[in-house]
């Protein structure tokens, strides 16, 4: 009985070593498999770090200050895009679920018949001054010049507004502009009256008599002699251009020169019209679920503050242009909270700048064309560029289905979101 439970004790022992040497090879193949895990999900977390690193770079810096960092140190800011998409020039689409209030206090309309002008009173008052000073001979006619988007309606609204003066005839033209409806619209303007033209860049066109209504109008504003008040809003390329073909410059003596706005300016303008809602503001991101997103938040937040990055990133994508910072704060827009009276604001879209960078460069030159004549159509396209009518007609066509021209009638314009950045870019190669 002694011997036989000695051999049940040696039969127990060694089937626990055995079970240990079990336990443990288990317990290695475990990890193994974790080890083998984790390094298969090194390239994920790898990827996953680069995008958090460039999304935090692009939030202290942004995507127009980073191209042009590398265009001062000569380095090459992309490919040149050989087959541009619609995509990539769309407008920044606009969050759904705002509520229609705000959206339409941020839209470009609104801009132009907003009593909201920032940083502009010095030139108001000058030109409420020239308008209401009254000397014989003495031209009192006015021409505010910018790039577009910088408000000129706006402050041309703010100039009629701070006159007093009170017949006002407002001429309008939405349309290549012919001998015969020039000669009416100015057949109707009587004496003592301030005339505010909108639509200047309708009257010329680069084609063989296309810039007769042009010079008939400064005909008729200069044998005026003082007797009206004349205000027109010009675009910067459209004023180098007529100035060239006629003396634009004399029948307007007094030229207000609208330039982007500072930063601070720009800043003090989108707020004005944010503080018409009644809204509280917070530009702080909402919780990551993810470690290393509020880690690389976190980071972000110490070099620079939330709100500072915000308005240096919408000072870059906007260029300074009142109007096309009004349409990427409301693509930024994340919520709304009515019943908190609190807006949450996400980043800024980048601006079509480097898309028309990347564009050919017969591309962009056909683009020029249309932005310092202010419109185009197939007849001057054609006589421009020395081609048939027919190609001239389908080149449009291409660049309207592109996104890079809106079709009005029988004419085409630059999109009025892609105005602004394509200016820039214009600039920066020196052609304007």
């Amino acid at each position: 009985a002694v011997l036989g439970g000695v051999a049940d004790l040696r039969g127990q022992l060694m089937e626990g070593e055995l079970s240990q040497i079990r336990v443990e090879m288990m317990r290695r193949a475990a990890a193994g498999k974790r080890l083998l895990s984790r390094a298969n999900r090194l390239p994920r977390v790898f990827e996953q770090l680069r995008a958090l690193a460039a999304k935090t770079l692009l939030g202290l810096v942004s995507e127009e200050q980073f191209d042009a960092w590398q265009r001062r140190l000569g380095l090459r800011v992309g490919p040149t895009v050989t087959e541009p998409t619609p995509e990539a020039f769309a407008p920044p689409a606009v969050p759904k679920g705002l509520p229609l209030v705000y959206r339409r206090l941020f839209s470009a309309d609104a801009l132009e018949a907003s009593d909201v002008v920032t940083g502009r009173n010095a030139e108001i008052g000058r030109a409420t001054a020239v308008l209401t000073t009254r000397v014989p001979n003495r031209l009192r006619n006015i021409a505010i010049v910018g790039p577009d988007g910088v408000g000129k309606g706006a402050v041309a609204n703010a100039i009629v507004r701070a006159s007093g003066i009170r017949t006002v005839r407002r001429i309008q033209w939405t349309e290549p502009v012919t001998e015969e409806s020039l000669t009416q619209a100015l057949r109707e303007v009587q004496e003592g009256t301030l005339v505010v033209v909108q639509g200047f860049h309708w009257l010329l066109a680069m084609k063989p008599g296309g810039l007769h209504p042009l010079r008939h109008f400064v005909d008729t504003v200069v044998k005026d002699h003082g007797s009206n008040a004349w205000i027109i809003d010009v675009d910067s390329p459209v004023w180098t251009m007529a100035s060239a073909a006629a003396p634009v410059g004399h029948a307007f003596p007094h030229v207000i020169h609208l330039g982007p706005l500072s930063r601070g300016a720009l800043e003090s303008a989108v707020l004005a019209r944010h503080g018409l809602s009644g809204h509280g503001l917070t530009f702080d991101p909402p919780a990551s679920a993810s470690g290393l997103e509020e880690f690389f938040t976190r980071v972000a937040a110490r070099i620079r503050r939330p709100y500072d990055r915000y308005f240096t990133a919408l000072h870059d994508a906007s260029g300074g242009l009142v109007r096309d910072a009004l349409r990427l704060w409301l693509a930024s827009t994340e919520h709304v909270d009515e019943a908190g009276d609190l807006v949450r604001m996400g980043h800024v879209p980048p601006s079509a700048q480097r898309p028309l960078r990347r564009l050919p460069e017969d591309t962009l030159l056909e683009l020029y064309q249309v932005l310092r004549q202010g419109w185009m159509n197939g007849d001057v396209f054609s006589h421009v560029f020395r081609i048939e009518l027919q190609e001239a007609e389908a080149a449009l066509s291409h660049l309207a289905h592109l996104g890079l021209l809106d079709r009005h009638g029988s004419a085409y314009r630059v999109a009025p979101h892609l105005r602004g950045p394509l200016q820039t870019v214009l600039r920066d190669r020196g052609w304007l």
